[in-house]
């Protein structure tokens, strides 16, 4: 499964191809199908932190699995834990629910090493509020970086947007093969801006595009999708 996160390296930093979008934490299967199903929608995210309001159980993802196949889409299925046990993180890919882990707590570079090394796509998550916080993300054995607004104690997002202008010094973390994934606060109306001035490989989208927690409103996720392909 290791190569289902590929579609994030078609999309170089800092070039002007479109970002790879995201749609993340849901509590209603029928809903999560109709995401999945919009042209344009890439990747879903699964929130397994029990304290999210937009948490669901590993029984619930299954069974969610069970009764559908939303992988038929083309979409790849991003689970985002908080301080989870990586033996529950290895169970959930290797059942088939989750194809990438996304991590959100104060997990340690061992930590995602110990994952990739099992063939387990992982995406490490940052707060950021300055663009020093930039140099720890060397430290994560991984190519793939999530950057969200800096907000203590909070896990998983807040819906406030990252100070992009932070991100102008995203190519001295090194390897241009690393790629960002831009959340926090992103919706309709500022995905297109957010995509042009910093250039992700992804827009990772929750808050933005719901109805109420963890209920996407459809028409509002294919706006989003819609805007960063007009001319």
């Amino acid at each position: 499964m290791a190569a289902s996160i590929a579609l994030l390296d078609h999309t170089p930093v800092g070039n002007s191809n479109l970002p790879a979008v995201k749609i993340c934490g849901f509590i209603d299967s029928k809903n999560l199908r109709s995401v999945a199903a919009i042209d344009g929608v890439n990747a879903v995210g699964l929130n397994f932190y029990p304290k999210s309001k937009r948490a669901i159980t590993r029984e619930i993802a299954q069974a969610w699995q069970d009764e559908q196949n939303i992988r038929e889409f083309g979409v790849i299925v991003v689970g985002v834990f908080v301080n989870a046990g990586l033996d529950e993180i290895r169970r959930l890919h290797g059942e088939g629910i989750i194809d990438v882990a996304q991590l959100h707590g104060t997990e340690l570079p061992s930590d995602v090493a110990d994952l990739v090394d099992r063939g387990i796509p992982v995406i490490k998550a940052h707060g950021l509020k300055s663009s020093a916080d930039l140099n720890r993300i060397p430290l994560f054995p991984t190519n793939y970086h999530l950057i969200d607004a800096f907000a203590p104690g909070v896990w998983g997002g807040t819906g406030e947007t990252v100070d992009w202008s932070l991100l102008a010094h995203w190519a001295e973390t090194g390897s241009a093969s690393r790629r960002l994934v831009l959340s926090g606060g992103i919706n309709p109306e500022n995905a297109r801006e957010a995509a042009a001035r910093v250039k992700p490989s992804m827009l990772d989208v929750a808050s933005g595009v719901e109805a109420s927690p963890g209920i996407k409103d459809v028409e509002s996720v294919k706006t989003l999708v819609k805007s960063l392909i007009s001319n």
